[in-house]
């Protein structure tokens, strides 16, 4: 099965809003620089949004709050770019998973 190529389709029709909204909140506690304004095109890597702690903070929190596990392989370019790819990742494992937050 391929995965629909705009990641923003993905987590918008995949993920319960309340899920996405704790995800947005939790990256604005991780990273304050954040807090602003942060979208489906808010950089997390390329940007300086996450540092190493950070990223470990945020695996903490999908692995708790989405159910799902996420291994070494996932720790790409294309699950963490932005907040976008890593909405579509969390859709793909909950659903794949039927973890709480799919819908």
């Amino acid at each position: 099965m391929n995965a629909p190529t705009d990641v923003r389709a993905v987590s918008s029709d995949s993920l319960d809003p309340a899920a996405v909204t704790a995800l947005k909140q939790h990256l604005a506690q991780i990273s304050p620089g954040a807090a602003a304004a942060i979208d489906a095109d808010t950089p997390l890597l390329s940007g300086g949004r996450l540092d190493s702690m950070g990223v470990l903070q945020l695996v903490g929190f999908l692995e708790e709050t989405f159910g799902i596990e996420v291994a070494d392989d996932d720790f790409t370019e294309e699950n963490f770019a932005t907040v976008g790819t890593l909405l579509a990742f969390v859709a793909r494992r909950t659903a794949a998973s039927g973890a709480p937050g799919s819908r």
